[in-house]
């Protein structure tokens, strides 16, 4: 299957080598979770309304962001190659937690095995990445700077996250255009065939 190279929505194509903003892979969340995920962080976190609704396979911690300067087209056929070995897989979103010792409010995943799996495909690939402190941890991040004081914050929040089962099916690169605001580079189909895995 061939690898879909963009840049912005009416704009010039994707760059020829990575630019020196963040850089990262993700699953993309599918409709309808992803524009409750969007609705959530309107409401919570509105400079993150326009970030995509993904999870995260690397870009944060783990495999931290892509080095700048690699070919675009490189790291897309990569991802094409990695996304080539992984039929598309159900998920569900397991419960509300913050990182310890920050303000960061996400969604952990019910099975990590999957994302797991992706994250060590990535980086066992040819795709160079900086340094995170952190390790992998797959998660779909709600609120990332905004601070909530409500004493019952974390009930009502939970009480308002999808707890259905969802189909990730495509891997993306994106690069950050600004602070609050990502530009699509890649994006491509999860392909492998279930017998396989």
């Amino acid at each position: 299957m061939e690898t879909v190279l963009q840049g912005k929505e009416g704009a010039a194509p994707a760059p020829s080598v990575l630019p020196d903003q963040t850089s990262f892979i993700v699953l993309d969340l599918p409709s309808p979770v992803a524009e409750t995920i969007r609705k959530l962080r309107g409401e919570y976190d509105p400079k993150r309304v326009l970030v995509p609704a993904e999870i995260t396979l690397a870009g944060s911690c783990g495999l931290g962001s892509l080095l700048p300067g690699q070919e675009t087209a490189f790291v897309a056929e990569e991802i094409r190659r990695i996304a080539g070995d992984f039929p598309p897989f159900k998920a569900a979103f397991k419960q509300l937690e913050t990182f310890p010792g920050s303000k960061i409010t996400f969604l952990s995943l019910a099975d990590e095995k999957p994302f797991q799996e992706l994250h060590r495909a990535f980086a066992s690939s040819k795709i160079r990445f900086r340094e995170s402190p952190y390790p992998y941890r797959p998660h779909c991040t709600l609120i990332l700077r905004e601070e909530n004081t409500e004493k019952d914050f974390m009930e009502k929040l939970s009480a308002r996250i999808p707890r259905e089962e969802f189909v990730l099916e495509m891997i993306s690169l994106y690069t950050l255009a600004s602070p609050n605001e990502c530009e699509l580079l890649a994006k491509v189909p999860l392909s492998g065939r279930s017998e396989t895995r």
